[in-house]
C-alpha cells in the first residue's frame, strides 16, 4: 500500500518517486467514503471504510495520503491535515 501511495503522490505532485520518503503507515477505519477528507460538493457513502493513513516526506514537507484497503483503490491527498 505504501509503495502505491508513493507513486500515486509522485505523479500528482510531478516528483520522481525517489523524492518521497515512506515516514509512517497506519491502518485506519475512516467513518465513511470520502477517506476523512472530504471534497466540497461531494457526497459519499455512511459506511466504515477500512484504509491508510500514509505520511510521505518531500523536500517541502509532509504530505499526508488516505487510501481505501486496496493498493489499485482509491486514493487522495488530504491537504487539511
Amino acid at each position: 500500500m505504501a509503495a502505491a501511495s508513493v507513486d500515486f503522490a509522485a505523479a500528482t505532485l510531478g516528483v520522481a518517486p525517489e523524492a518521497l520518503r515512506i515516514i509512517a503507515v497506519e491502518a485506519v477505519n475512516w467513518p465513511d467514503a470520502g477517506l476523512g477528507c472530504p471534497q466540497p460538493d461531494m457526497i459519499y457513502a455512511a459506511v466504515i471504510t477500512p484504509g491508510y493513513r500514509i505520511v510521505l516526506e518531500t523536500a517541502d514537507g509532509q504530505v499526508i495520503v488516505h487510501t481505501d484497503s486496496r493498493s489499485d483503490g482509491e486514493k487522495i491527498i488530504c491537504p487539511e491535515e
